[in-house]
Formats: structure tokens, sequence, C-alpha cells
């Protein structure tokens, strides 16, 4: 699941994971993406979410989504890196915070790093 209120990046993200070959649920917001969570039909192996949105924070993003799938790895975007004090980061369980922008190659790697490390199953579309 990629979570960005940017259209141009869900777009752009949505595009660069499909090219890796994965399959992606791509949303502008934060709120749509907690449903989707919560609807129960899907479960994620990976949650790339942007920090900086107007519903819910990349932070309380990932909270609830480890409180609903818990161990699901979580990927945080931002532009703004220095915004977020490494305790919240620790406390959340966030495995990943990536800056933006990001190349196809370092998008590449975090993820494969990050799906490694978990038992990956195929997916529904919620």
């Amino acid at each position: 699941m990629f979570v960005d209120d940017e259209e141009y990046l869900v777009d752009l993200v949505d595009r660069m994971l499909r090219h890796l070959g994965y399959e992606v649920v791509a949303l502008n917001s934060s709120l749509e993406a907690l449903k989707c969570l919560k609807s129960e039909k899907q479960k994620f192996d990976l949650i790339i979410v942007d920090h900086v949105m107007p519903e819910l924070s990349g932070t309380e993003f990932a909270k609830e989504a480890k409180r609903l799938q818990p161990g699901i790895p979580v990927i945080l975007f931002t532009g703004f890196s220095d915004m977020i004090p490494p305790e919240k980061i620790n406390e959340i369980d966030i495995q990943e915070v990536v800056a933006k922008p990001v190349t196809l190659d370092d998008l590449a790697k975090v993820v494969n790093r990050l799906l490694s490390s978990v038992d990956v199953k195929p997916s529904s579309l919620c």
C-alpha cells in the first residue's frame, strides 16, 4: 500500500512499484487507506506512507495500521526527516524513513530488503 496526499506522487510511486513487479494499492487519502485496512478484505505486505498529510499524519496512520495488522513493515516517506524525533520512529516501530525525492533504485533496495524479512503471500485488492 502506498499513501500520499500528492496525486502526482501517488501516480509516480505506483508506476515505480509496478515496474518493480509489485501489486500496489495507491491512495491519496490516509482516511481512505485506513478504511481499506479496516475492511479486512486484504492483508498488506508493506505500507509506504507520506509523513505530512492533511487527514492523518504518516506517523498517526502507521500507528493505526500496526494496530490493525501487527507486524506489517512501514516505510515513512518524508521531505522533512529532521522533523521526526527518533523516539517517535522507534515507538511506532517504523522500519525505514525515506527522504523524498526517491530514486527507483533506492526504492527497490528498501522495499526488497523489508519484504525479504517477512513472509510475503499473494494479496487480493480491497
